[in-house]
């Protein structure tokens, strides 16, 4: 089982790395982004946030992802919502992108991939995260609850709300579609 603080000790570690390449600014604004990161997922998980929000921590996980992987990784983030004020679960999306870092992306590919779309209208809000990682089974999902608590965790936060849908092929990836009413 990995340590809750897996994801910190692997940022500072990839910030240390950057520290023997003497880039100063890139260090100072890693180490902001992750003191941000680390401010946010501290709060309690029940909260509720503006979608905004989580979107800004997002780009933050993803600063700090191409660095420690550089041209071997893209992502690609479209938004459209006219209303600033949708409101999520807190981490709802943070979650979803956290396991494509820490699950997906490893073995060998040219280029990873990640595209968060998300989409609204004045009744609803669609939020999908995609990636071309390693996939998965998803009858796992139920079979193996333990391995995949954080996932199932907000599948369950998510189906109180709205509507998800998990499709993943072994090899080629996973769709996360989120369905809100607004």
């Amino acid at each position: 089982m990995k340590s809750k603080y897996e994801y910190i000790m692997c940022n500072l570690n990839m910030i240390s790395r950057l520290a023997l390449m003497k880039n100063e600014e890139i260090i100072q604004k890693s180490i902001d982004e992750l003191i941000e990161i680390i401010r946010y997922k501290e709060h309690t998980e029940d909260e509720i946030y503006i979608l905004q929000r989580e979107i800004d921590i997002v780009k933050m996980m993803i600063n700090l992802y191409k660095i420690k992987r550089g041209n071997m990784f893209r992502a690609i983030i479209k938004t459209s919502y006219p209303d600033a004020r949708v409101y999520i679960p807190k981490g709802m999306v943070v979650c979803f992108v956290e396991n494509v870092f820490t699950h997906a992306f490893y073995g060998n590919k040219e280029i990873w991939e990640l595209k968060l779309i998300v989409e609204s209208a004045q009744d609803y809000c669609d939020i999908i995260i995609q990636d071309n990682g390693v996939g998965f089974e998803t009858a796992k999902l139920d079979e193996d609850s333990n391995n995949y608590r954080s996932i199932n965790n907000m599948i369950c936060k998510v189906t109180k709300i709205g509507e998800i849908t998990v499709k993943s092929t072994p090899c080629i990836g996973t769709k996360i579609s989120i369905h809100l009413p607004i």
